[in-house]
């Protein structure tokens, strides 16, 4: 079965802001990413009340699998720094940037996803993003002010995508991929902390979607603020209900 089609800045959104691999510590971090979109800037939130499983649990069809090639130890940091890509192995195609909070403050990954510190925090990473390392690349660089004190651990993985699976009725279940492609059933964490798959078609009706202009999508944005918009959770098979993922709502 085709998935319904996901507005793109909404599937990116669901993925960026709930599949990095920013750790509880960072929740402080933006619930929502603002992406550019035909020239206008587009934000999706979502509800405090369902949480998007993240990417990189490899249990579950069409993850990710990271093999750690190279990593090194904790380096402090003051303000932004550079990670120099040709400490890369070969084989590298993504690199995770561990975070250790030394003072509160806010950390800027280069594709503008963020997290904040907010306790000192000096013996273990606070949270970590894995971003992808494109042939010939430029350096990337992580923001952060002039005077802030972190330490950052650099690991060069190569990663390998899983396949998603197919239920009896032939639907598609697992997570968003990189590339946005979607599985006819979305892995998701449901407001009562069971695991499970909402319908892509339900997250296509409960976004308003699909837009036909940026403006129409800040458009409906405006129109629907602050509503909480409830799908049903169902296991595997698509069928057995077991609770019930929110978009959008005060969060």
């Amino acid at each position: 079965m085709r998935p319904a089609t996901l507005d793109p800045a909404f599937a990116e959104a669901l993925r960026s802001s709930l599949a990095a691999h920013v750790t509880a510590t960072s929740h402080e971090r933006r619930r929502s990413r603002f992406l550019m979109a035909g020239g206008a800037v587009v934000a999706i939130g979502l509800a405090g009340g369902g949480v998007a499983v993240a990417a990189d649990l490899v249990s579950l069809p069409g993850g990710d699998i990271d093999t750690p090639l190279a990593v090194s130890q904790v380096v402090p940091q003051t303000g932004p720094a550079t990670v120099a890509l040709d400490d890369a192995p070969a084989g590298t195609t993504h690199v995770d940037l561990a975070i250790t909070c030394q003072e509160p403050g806010t950390i800027t990954f280069p594709d503008g996803a963020s997290m904040t510190c907010t306790s000192d925090d000096s013996t273990a990473p606070s949270g970590s993003y894995t971003v992808p390392i494109a042939p010939g690349a430029t350096d990337p660089t992580i923001e952060a002010l002039p005077d802030l004190h972190w330490g950052l651990t650099t690991t060069f993985v190569s990663r390998q995508e899983t396949n998603w699976a197919t239920n009896a009725n032939g639907d598609t279940y697992g997570v968003i991929k990189t590339d946005g492609s979607t599985p006819d059933l979305i892995a998701v964490y449901a407001t009562n902390g069971q695991l499970g798959y909402v319908y892509a078609r339900d997250l296509t009706a409960a976004e308003g979607g699909p837009f036909t202009s940026p403006e129409e999508a800040l458009a409906w944005q405006e129109a629907h603020a602050g509503e909480a918009v409830p799908i049903p959770v169902y296991e595997e098979d698509g069928a057995t209900v077991i609770g019930e993922f929110v978009i959008g709502g005060s969060g």
